[in-house]
């Protein structure tokens, strides 16, 4: 009758043990998935700061280059600044020229190359400038191209880090199938305490990951020495 409450009161041990060991293993595992998870939500946030920036900086850069190929007035209006000029040019080359009109169309037409040179200086300046925004543009998206790699590198950590956690479910399937096929014969605090040294070597083994270490290290208390 002794041993047998004796038995009894080791089983009730043994569970209370597993218990406390399933609850730190499952805090464990969760601790691994809310990492995964803040990994995915920085690296979208990442991503769609960068394509926010690249889209300001083309609707920007759009309104550049129709300020330099159509110059606007005040008034929203095409500048005719240029047209008036060509107009008189025009109607004066069909008409006869004369030795006395010459020297007033050269005069004429030295005006108007000088008002053209002007504007063209004033159009390739702003046009300098666009292509500067442009080439600032391009840099945006060679970082957008370079998160986006970081992405696809970040994914596979995310996928190792994934598999670590189903490695852990797959061994804590394992061991507890151990234990309830010998739960009649022999189930008491050693035999949960080496089902907890193997399970938690095994899951520290797979951890690659300084994150995944010190999320052990925190659940569990220490941190184990590999073989």
């Amino acid at each position: 009758m002794v041993k047998e409450s004796k038995e009894q009161e080791e089983r009730q041990q043994a569970v209370r043990e597993l218990i406390t060991f399933m609850t730190q293993y499952t805090t464990l595992l969760e601790r691994q998935l809310e990492g995964v998870r803040g990994n995915m939500a920085e690296t979208v946030s990442e991503i769609m700061d960068q394509i926010t920036h690249i889209s300001e900086a083309g609707e920007k850069n759009a309104k550049m280059a129709d300020a330099v190929l159509v110059k606007r007035s005040n008034t929203g209006k095409v500048d005719k600044s240029f047209q008036g000029d060509d107009d008189e040019f025009v109607n004066a080359s069909a008409k006869e020229l004369t030795e006395t009109e010459k020297p007033r169309l050269q005069a004429e037409l030295a005006r108007g190359s000088k008002i053209v040179s002007a504007k063209m200086n004033e159009a390739g300046n702003q046009l300098r400038r666009h292509m500067v925004s442009l080439k600032t543009l391009d840099e945006r998206l060679k970082t957008l191209l370079f998160t986006i790699m970081g992405v696809l590198s970040t994914d596979d950590v995310v996928g190792q880090r994934i598999a670590h956690v189903d490695i852990a479910l797959v061994k804590l399937k394992d061991g507890l199938s151990q234990v309830i096929e010998g739960f009649d014969q022999e189930f008491n605090p050693p035999v949960v305490a080496q089902l907890r040294k193997q399970l938690e070597a095994a899951v520290y083994k797979a951890y690659t990951m300084e994150p995944e270490k010190q999320a052990f290290k925190e659940v569990f208390g220490y941190e184990p020495k590999r073989s």
